[in-house]
């Protein structure tokens, strides 16, 4: 019996190390399942931030390109009554304020996106995730509802189909019913982002074409070319002008970034987004800002 005793004793002592091992890579599991929810969260933070800088451009370069159609315009309407000329500035700005209203949306659509990101982090992380995913079903409407208002804008674009994606096993239930519900239309809607980006990345393209060749003509090649002196604002002028063309690449860098989300939002879904993944992302994303800390002017010359 004795021997029977130390036997057991011996066998409890021997698999207790294993046990703590098993437990503690349970625990370390369960983390990194938390753990990713809050990084992409957090990613998301940063892509809407450097999402901004691109739609900044975007609109500043559709108030300056619509500016230089109206000026270079002007002179041949000047034998037009003024009435017209009016409505000519009036339908100019119509058109104007909705392109730009198109970029409010497409704007606000990245921040609940965003938001709703963060609330798969509190389903994740949550005490009371029931709860959380109340919450994250009515950012998702309030996501739907933007969306819908896209796609019927000027800007709309037809969104591809995408991959049905295969939701991974995850310790909280409440987050996997979360995401077996509605993953495949939160991808979607990372794809709006990618799709429009692009055109919004042409359409600044159009517009920078019409505005720098009007600010190169008139404002650096014929002063230059001129006898009288240059202009004390020539060679600030010359800067903006060589800054602006590359503008064009920041709607560009959005377009990649919000690819990047794409296959990282895949990652994530299927349990396999770690470490590496995101600082992969956070590089996609920080391009966007790269590019528009190269393009902003320096201090004392906005």
């Amino acid at each position: 019996m004795q021997a029977d005793r130390s036997l057991a004793s011996f066998a409890v002592g021997a698999f207790a190390p294993l046990s703590v091992a098993l437990l503690t890579l349970v625990s370390t599991g369960c983390a990194a399942r938390v753990t990713q929810f809050h990084d992409f969260a957090a990613a998301g933070v940063s892509y809407q931030k450097a999402a901004d800088t691109a739609l900044d451009d975007a609109g500043t370069a559709a108030i300056r390109a619509n500016n230089a159609n109206l000026v270079k315009a002007r002179p041949n309407r000047a034998a037009l009554p003024s009435t017209e000329r009016e409505d000519d500035v009036i339908q100019h700005n119509g058109l104007l304020q909705k392109r730009l209203a198109i970029l409010r949306d497409l704007r606000r659509h990245g921040r609940v996106l965003q938001r709703y990101f963060q609330a798969l982090a509190a389903i994740a992380e949550s005490k009371a995730p029931e709860a959380a995913a109340a919450a994250a079903g009515e950012t998702f409407t309030a996501l739907s509802s933007l969306s819908t208002t896209l796609k019927s804008s000027q800007a709309g674009a037809v969104v591809p189909p995408l991959t049905k994606l295969v939701v991974g096993s995850f310790k909280v239930r409440a987050l996997e019913d979360e995401l077996k519900q509605r993953a495949d239309a939160i991808a979607a809607e990372i794809k709006l982002q990618e799709v429009l980006f692009k055109v919004v990345g042409d359409t600044l393209k159009t517009d920078l074409r019409v505005q720098l060749n009007t600010m190169e003509t008139g404002q650096v090649i014929a002063p230059f070319a001129a006898d009288a002196a240059l202009p004390a604002s020539w060679g600030t002028t010359r800067e903006t002008f060589l800054k602006a063309s590359a503008s064009g690449e920041s709607a560009d860098a959005a377009v990649r970034a919000a690819a990047a989300m794409q296959e990282a939002f895949t990652a994530l879904v299927q349990n396999r987004f770690d470490r590496a993944a995101f600082n992969s992302l956070l590089d996609d994303i920080g391009e966007v800002l790269t590019i528009a800390e190269q393009l902003a002017p320096a201090p004392g010359e906005e």
